[in-house]
């Protein structure tokens, strides 16, 4: 497959997110994980198990003899139910408890307005003002120009503070330049990895629906967990997140943040347990889509704006009606590639890997290289309806093992391909009896890959048989089989 994922950053099927955004500035350092996490991780952090917050309508008495700029005002209902969401998405990652303690003036974190410029918010605990957050340049005039949609920048706003309350601190950067490679020092500096970045995706060269990401990203997740354990509570059943989502938050359920606010933020997502999916279904755009942790995508057609939190195991993705590139992780996955010509690409796992033609335009489906492994299958669903005549055509090559039969089964009409474990070569079989192709072990054993073909013509009722685009064999009447189709017919290959 030679489909690029991507506006800016083109992403192919042989490379991840990260090495297709090195290609943009390859004189910057790539930070792993660990090393992106210590430059936003100050060590300062909430010794308690339970943090309470508020929204004050009065000032507090703490604030007597401390600094501070402007006069202070009440949070909005908008602005209290955004901060109420934005302190819900941290805690799904952390192991600390919020509670949200009204307008009580004595709570831990609390937050004002203040009508000074700027936007300042304080340090974990502490005397006085540490653990507040005053959200500057407000005046209760200014307060219905506040855009609260996540992806925006107010919301994002109360994502960064909230990071600096929970001891977190800017990423390390200069302003030296107007050109990123100036200013990131690392490669991941920028909004589709931390929200404690200055610089954003768009400054990085970045393309998104939204200006701003509306969660965490994968290395504000890391550093929150390092300072206070990871929420193993969160999601921990079979969760869906994208188009038909199961996720407790609208921010991961994109049918819900199309009708309300027409856009889908960047997002990164923690999950503690059970079998999930990213359900990529409603792009028209093509999606790079990799469930491997710690990684990004790059979803419906725009630039890494998709991440899996380190230690997340998501099982599954599907994708849309673009060319997508799926990519699996170890563990067991069911990569769904839906209408395009998809790539897709298990991994180490025992994957099923399942292609969509129904209803597509063109009746072609191409599946990338695939190494199938024990257990695995590959399987191509499509409405059969009307069809009498059928070609299925795939390039293939197999290790020269002995005593394990590899089956290209569920054929529609009931036929099979059966590559012999005992050497016999590729057999065909049609209403329960066997035919040999004419295929020998040694043609698909020796290290090349082939393209093999069956053709169905019904009008003749035989079968021929091709292999690089020699017809090796032709079977007459006895070998057709019924190709009375369904409007869902399954092409299966299985290891």
């Amino acid at each position: 497959m030679t489909n690029q994922i991507g506006t800016n950053v083109q992403i192919s099927a042989d490379q991840t997110a990260l090495e297709a955004l090195a290609e943009l500035y390859p004189t910057l350092s790539v930070y792993t994980l660990e090393q992106q996490l210590d430059d936003i991780d100050n060590l300062r952090t909430w010794t308690t198990d339970t943090v309470t917050f508020s929204f004050p309508t009065v000032e507090s008495t703490d604030y007597v003899g401390n600094w501070r700029e402007g006069t202070l005002y009440a949070f909005t209902e908008a602005q209290a139910a955004a901060t109420r969401e934005a302190i819900a998405l941290i805690g799904d990652l952390i192991d600390i408890t919020f509670v949200d303690s009204g307008t009580d003036v004595d709570a831990q974190m609390r937050f004002y307005n203040s009508s000074a410029e700027g936007t300042a918010g304080g340090a974990p605990a502490g005397e006085g003002i540490k653990g507040d957050m005053w959200l500057y340049d407000y005046t209760p005039e200014t307060a219905a120009a506040y855009n609260l949609e996540y992806g925006r920048y107010n919301f994002n706003v109360m994502l960064h503070e909230i990071g600096h309350i929970m001891g977190l601190s800017h990423t390390s950067f200069t302003q030296d330049s107007d050109e990123y490679i100036d200013n990131a020092h690392y490669l991941q500096n920028n909004g589709a990895y931390s929200i404690m970045s200055y610089l954003t995706a768009s400054e990085a060269g970045l393309e998104w629906d939204t200006a701003y990401s509306a969660t965490p990203m994968i290395a504000d997740i890391a550093a929150l967990q390092s300072l206070y354990g990871a929420n193993m509570t969160t999601r921990t059943g079979d969760t869906v997140y994208g188009f038909n989502s199961t996720a407790d938050r609208t921010v991961f359920d994109f049918d819900e943040l199309l009708d309300t606010q027409g856009t889908i933020p960047a997002v990164a997502v923690w999950d503690a347990g059970g079998t999930d999916t990213l359900d990529m279904s409603g792009f028209a755009n093509s999606s790079y889509i990799s469930l491997v942790d710690g990684t990004m995508s790059s979803i419906n057609g725009y630039d890494v704006n998709f991440g899996i939190a380190a230690d997340a195991i998501i099982e599954n993705a599907i994708g849309g009606y673009g060319d997508d590139i799926l990519v699996g992780n170890t563990v067991k996955n069911v990569l769904t590639g839906g209408y395009g010509a998809d790539t897709l690409l298990g991994g180490a796992g025992k994957d099923k890997l399942v292609g969509d033609l129904t209803n597509a335009v063109t009746g072609d489906f191409e599946i990338d290289s695939v190494v199938l492994d024990g257990d695995e299958e590959i399987s191509v669903e499509f409405d059969g309806t009307g069809v009498t005549d059928l070609t299925v055509e795939m390039m293939i090559s197999f290790d020269d093992v002995t005593g394990s039969s590899q089956w290209f089964t569920n054929m529609p009409g009931a036929w099979n391909l059966m590559f012999s474990g005992s050497g016999n070569g590729l057999w065909y079989r049609a209403n329960s009896t066997w035919f040999h192709t004419g295929i020998s072990h040694a043609d698909l054993t020796d290290g090349s890959f082939h393209r093999l073909a069956v053709t169905l013509d019904s009008a003749e009722t035989e079968v021929k048989i091709y292999l690089d685009g020699v017809n090796v064999k032709t079977l007459d009447a006895a070998a057709f089989p019924d190709l009375s189709m369904t409007a869902t017919e399954e092409l299966r290959i299985n290891h």
